[in-house]
């Protein structure tokens, strides 16, 4: 399985130029692109320990609005540039669920999403122990779907109010041209279907 799958990869994992000097340094996560506030979810399942801007000493500083992850195996898995965050610290997080908003906030030359592995989760997060992070949600892809589950968290839907939800999706998907917008509208118009017990389209 890709786990960006739905990405656009604009900077991989490791040595680059750095986009504000062009000097050659280590790129410590991988950049990915959807849209402009396109709402961001989880890759892995675990407890939030940070959802505010990274401030300077936080472990964090520079990268604008972060929700960082503790996963199963005690690696911080953490979301930066966010636009918005959705998610509060000691929450339980699904993979799958929804914990931000694409954005461009701290030191980002565009709106994307840093999303970077640390093995370790003290002190200061675990900084300087980054990996690569596509190798390491590799290792666990197979079994993200199991892991997420939690008794009960089936989502249904009322028919109705579906379909007054696709409607206003609709409209969005009909008056923008990018065809990344139009996937991801397309894409919840499917999951409000299937929460509703209807076919998707």
């Amino acid at each position: 399985m890709n786990p960006f799958d739905g990405y656009r990869i604009s900077s991989p994992y490791g040595p680059r130029k750095d986009p504000f000097t062009g000097q050659p340094v280590h790129h410590t996560g991988i950049d990915l692109v959807k849209f402009h506030q396109a709402p961001i979810y989880a890759f892995m399942p675990g407890m939030v320990v940070h959802a505010r801007e990274g401030l300077v000493g936080t472990g964090f500083g520079g990268f604008g609005n972060v929700v960082a992850i503790k996963d199963s195996c005690g690696a911080i898995q953490f979301y930066a540039h966010l636009d918005s965050t959705a998610v509060k610290v000691g929450q339980q997080i699904m993979a799958g669920q929804m914990i931000g908003r694409q954005g461009t906030t701290g030191r980002s030359t565009g709106s994307h999403l840093h999303f970077e592995v640390r093995l370790k989760s003290t002190p200061s997060y675990g900084y300087g122990t980054d990996t690569n992070p596509g190798v390491y949600l590799e290792r666990f892809m197979p079994n993200v779907k199991e892991l997420g589950k939690v008794e009960g968290a089936k989502i249904n839907m009322d028919k109705k109010d579906a379909d007054k939800i696709i409607l206003f999706l609709s409209a969005a998907y009909g008056a923008t041209a990018s065809k990344d917008a139009q996937a991801e509208f397309h894409r919840l118009a499917n999951e409000l279907r299937k929460a509703s017990g209807q076919a998707v389209q």
